[in-house]
């Protein structure tokens, strides 16, 4: 079961399809969603392109997939987006103490005085 890899699953829920089959499938909560009913949110939409789709979300660990009779049913994995705001919340906090060091450590430095040399 591969785990939550945050960069890519990022990457793949920048493409709006690939966010509203998450969102979808969030919703249905431990009832997910069968292929059938995901192929019905968009139109123009081959089961062979949606089951790509779903390869490459769950290869970011977002969701998983099991198998019904002949119907495959696809589910969130559980915890998944609180792992991804999490990973957004703590990364932030990273990003902003570094910046206030930064600027804290550029402020400690004095400005070298330039000396009048016309004397």
């Amino acid at each position: 079961m591969p785990r939550l890899n945050d960069a890519n699953a990022f990457a793949l829920l920048g493409d709006w399809k690939l966010l509203e089959i998450v969102r979808r499938l969030g919703t249905a909560g431990t009832q997910g969603c069968s292929g059938l009913e995901l192929l019905a949110l968009f139109s123009n939409l081959e089961s062979r392109e949606l089951t790509q789709w779903m390869t490459k979300l769950a290869g970011a660990g977002l969701v998983h997939g099991e198998v019904r009779g002949r119907v495959v049913h696809y589910f969130i994995k559980s915890g998944v987006i609180d792992e991804l705001v999490e990973s957004l919340r703590s990364d932030s906090i990273l990003y902003i103490t570094q910046r206030r060091d930064a600027e804290r450590a550029l402020a400690s430095v004095k400005e070298p005085t330039v000396e009048d040399d016309s004397a």
